[in-house]
């Protein structure tokens, strides 16, 4: 071998073994970006699992409060019919209390009276079971009060 053909080698080896060198350099590094990339999956696999229960929880929550709204419109239609219901009932008390007026000839002076008459009435709700002692000392004190005031109408 000559001369040139030894300085070529050794340049080919020593280009060689820096290559080796750059080559370990590199999967050194390799090694420590995926070993990164493996801890950056598992830090977003825990946030995702976070994010899961966190969204079950709201699935959860969204759920209780759609029952809430269901059962409080529930309500509201309920609450609408009972307020209507006492209206009429109230419409009819009053219409009861003119007619009493009407069939009684009630003038301005006794009206006070008939006012006072129609405040003590007690309604009872329709289908609310009320003791026979009860209603019958309710029926006792209303007929005094009718006589009464009947007796003062008359004295007038």
């Amino acid at each position: 071998m000559s001369v040139t053909e030894c300085e070529q080698l050794r340049v080919t080896i020593e280009q060689m073994k820096e290559d080796r060198i750059l080559n370990d350099v590199v999967h050194v590094q390799f090694i420590k970006s995926f070993e990164e990339l493996h801890a950056k999956l598992e830090e977003k696999t825990k946030e995702c699992e976070a994010l899961n229960e966190k969204n079950a929880k709201l699935v959860k929550d969204l759920r209780i409060q759609a029952a809430v709204d269901d059962c409080n419109a529930s309500l509201s239609r309920e609450l609408a019919k009972k307020t209507k219901e006492c209206q009429v009932l109230n419409e009819q008390k009053t219409k009861l209390v003119e007619d009493l007026r009407i069939k009684i000839g009630v003038d301005a002076s006794n009206a006070s009276l008939v006012l006072k008459l129609s405040k003590k009435l007690a309604v009872i709700p329709k289908g609310e079971a009320v003791s026979s002692p009860d209603l019958q000392k309710k029926i006792d004190e209303l007929t005094v009060k009718y006589e009464d005031a009947m007796k003062r109408l008359g004295e007038k």
